[in-house]
């Protein structure tokens, strides 16, 4: 994940990034690992698509007992349908999520957009 952040940060987005995912006892499956770098990437794509220029903050928490919380934010940028395709990575991701057992929330709260999920650690 940290690697994709850096990748962001190198084609110029500011992420402030937060890992605090405790896998100390129980390494986290692939096919999590993998749904939750997905939700990254597209949660960074779309805040550089609709806010160019925003302060993207990714954060992730969780552990085996509870799973893997993934909350990216960025102030509001213009509106989605401004955007060609917008919101069909978004129906993907939710599908994704729910393939795993999870949930994935995305819209307004206040001034910020937010994109949340909730993983099972052995999804």
């Amino acid at each position: 994940m940290a690697a994709l952040v850096e990748d962001a940060r190198a084609h110029g987005v500011n992420v402030e990034f937060t890992d605090s995912v405790d896998r100390s006892a129980e390494p986290l499956a692939g096919a999590v690992g993998r749904a939750v770098y997905r939700i990254v990437q597209e949660g960074l794509t779309n805040a550089t698509k609709h806010a160019p220029g925003a302060l993207v903050s990714v954060e992730l928490s969780g552990a085996p007992g509870s799973g893997v919380t993934v909350v990216v934010r960025n102030r509001l940028g213009f509106p989605p349908e401004a955007a060609a395709g917008a919101g069909l990575g978004l129906v993907g991701l939710a599908e994704r999520a729910e393939l795993r057992g999870g949930t994935l929330t995305h819209g307004r709260e206040g001034p910020m957009f937010v994109l949340r999920a909730s993983i099972p650690w052995a999804a």
